[in-house]
């Protein structure tokens, strides 16, 4: 059953996210608040077991790098940008509607923004080819398609029937984990913790740090014997105050909750939030 978010539907996408994380961790942790409620600072304000919480949300984000040297995260932007672009064009086609469309790129690059126009064309050409002769999959010729050939691998068209956004083949991989990622993660967030618990009468404040589907935040799953081994980590947890920290890893349907680091639920893919 969702929480009340002050009484009100949430329009606020980012806050509407993040009451979707929330709700959904609240949910696999068994835990029901007395009551539920928005704001910024901290992000959610709740009540439980006797006590008035401050609940703050993060997003991991790994710092690695992708082939051409940008952060993945970047570039993770980047192909968002691509993807509207592409769904824009495809929409206006009718031969399209009712097809999905998966690329395959040679590695973590997309074209630059100048370059966008061209792609699309190229891609769309080649798509109509493929639906006309009924070739569902194909490598992009360099003569033909120098822009499209230059970044994709292979591009796979299957019919559907119903309308779905086209995708990468970058969705969700796994970029690993290390101490200093999570430490420069939670960080930011215990700047204020001593006002909350002190000037803002909070009794406990917890954190959330949510892994999410994209390549740049989605986290491998088994974590529980690395996270015991973090010492640095988890000495720092206890400094900056907080009372529980949760590692939710959506896209497993998993949380590891500190301190003690334990796991709760069982690895399972689940589908995206888009």
């Amino acid at each position: 059953m969702p929480y009340p978010i002050n009484g009100s539907l949430v329009c606020d996408r980012k806050k509407f996210t993040e009451c979707f994380y929330v709700h959904r961790a609240f949910t696999l942790l068994s835990l029901q608040p007395d009551f539920f409620a928005c704001g910024e600072s901290p992000d959610f304000s709740i009540g439980f077991d006797g006590k008035k919480i401050g609940v703050e949300v993060t997003y991991f984000h790994s710092s690695a790098e992708g082939a051409d040297r940008r952060p993945r995260r970047a570039v993770e932007e980047e192909w968002d940008h691509l993807q509207s672009q592409i769904m824009s064009e495809v929409d206006k086609v009718t031969e399209l509607k009712g097809i999905f469309g998966y690329l395959e790129f040679h590695a973590l690059v997309v074209p630059m923004r100048r370059q966008h126009k061209q792609f699309v064309q190229e891609l769309l050409i080649l798509s109509l080819h493929m639906i006309a002769t009924n070739s569902l999959e194909t490598k992009p010729d360099k003569k033909d398609y120098p822009l499209l050939s230059h970044y994709v691998e292979k591009l796979t068209l299957e019919r559907v029937g119903c309308y779905i956004t086209w995708e990468w083949d970058h969705t969700a991989a796994f970029v690993g984990l290390s101490e200093e990622e999570l430490i420069d993660t939670v960080a930011p967030k215990a700047v204020r913790t001593g006002n909350y618990l002190k000037k803002d009468n909070y009794d406990e404040l917890w954190l959330m740090v949510v892994s999410e589907h994209r390549l740049s935040q989605a986290i491998p799953p088994r974590l529980l014997d690395k996270l015991n081994s973090f010492g640095t980590l988890n000495k720092e947890l206890q400094e900056f105050g907080f009372a529980r920290v949760f590692l939710y890893q959506y896209l497993f349907e998993v949380i590891y909750e500190w301190p003690g680091w334990k796991k709760v639920g069982e690895e399972k893919l689940i589908p995206t939030i888009n």
